[in-house]
């Protein structure tokens, strides 16, 4: 559901068939630019056949948290999951937590947190 400048609301479903046969099916939620939150929500069949799901939702640049959970299945069947959560540009802290299996069935685990302000340093060292 899309909602449009004048107020209205938009309502998109996309349903279609991939070149293989397979089922695609996404969902799309969001506010324009006079809201504050934006949802995506897609879940979709691959070519293999397996099921690859996503949902993003954060808030726009009035907002200062922005949120994103990602779980899909890999093309050997194993499960990937991340998640990240991070500040934006009107914040100073930036924490991004990512979890996800290796194709061998092992778990990887990786926390950052980083200050923004160092940002344009990095940014002028790594040029």
């Amino acid at each position: 559901m899309l909602t449009l400048d004048d107020g209205s609301d938009k309502t998109r479903r996309v349903m279609s068939a991939l070149h293989d046969g397979s089922a695609k099916n996404q969902c799309v939620m969001r506010t324009l630019h006079d809201g504050t939150a934006k949802n995506r929500h897609v879940m979709s069949a691959l070519h293999d056949g397996s099921a690859k799901y996503r949902r993003v939702m954060f808030a726009l640049h009035d907002g200062s948290v922005k949120n994103r959970r990602v779980m899909f299945a890999l093309h050997d069947g194993s499960i990937k999951y991340r998640r990240v959560m991070s500040a934006l540009h009107d914040d100073t802290a930036k924490n991004r937590r990512v979890m996800s299996s290796l194709h061998d069935g092992s778990a990887k685990y990786r926390r950052i947190m980083s200050l923004y302000y160092l940002y344009p340093l990095w940014c002028t060292l790594f040029r």
